[in-house]
């Protein structure tokens, strides 16, 4: 059986990045500054912890480490729009990928941060690099449908960014 993910699109602007992984035919996660992961092949979550470094997010290594290695092929992902829980659409998700190009339209807004870490300049929580493929599968109503037919799996969180759910 497949597993059914939760996934917030984007923190701050999500019906563009909805509208950017429809275009693009594609989910992402941010915390980019760690590289492609096939490359560094980290070997648990642990590992992903070090390569993130400084975040606000204590949840990122393990989201991160679900997005690359948990999450298969077929699992079904319900993209998350806003804070009540307005579930926009059902994904089915294709391999892992690296692409170190931006959204056009989540790149320049002008509230962006940036920051030094290890020599590098990043901008916080901008860089959307890892990324799955993806088809979308359903509607808002089909996937509020599924969702309230599942259940948080053990040791998640609704506040982390990608969440696995289990049926009832």
């Amino acid at each position: 059986m497949s597993k059914i993910w939760r996934l917030i699109t984007h923190h701050k602007y999500q019906r563009d990045a909805l509208e950017w992984y429809r275009n693009e035919r594609f989910i992402a996660l941010n915390w980019g500054w760690t590289g492609d992961l096939r490359i560094h092949e980290p070997t648990g979550e642990p590992a992903i912890h070090s390569l993130i470094g400084p975040t606000d997010d204590h949840h990122a290594a393990r989201c991160l480490w679900d997005f690359f290695r948990v999450m298969e092929i077929n699992d079904l992902v319900i993209l998350r729009l806003g804070d009540e829980c307005i579930n926009d659409c059902v994904v089915r998700v294709g391999g892992y990928f690296w692409d170190k190009t931006y959204p056009p339209k989540l790149n320049h807004y002008p509230d962006c941060q940036e920051y030094e870490w290890q020599g590098y300049l990043y901008r916080k929580n901008w860089e959307y690099f890892h990324r799955r493929e993806m088809a979308f599968v359903g509607q808002a109503a089909e996937a509020k449908q599924l969702w309230e037919s599942t259940e948080m799996a053990p040791d998640y969180s609704v506040y982390m960014a990608l969440n696995q759910r289990i049926y009832k």
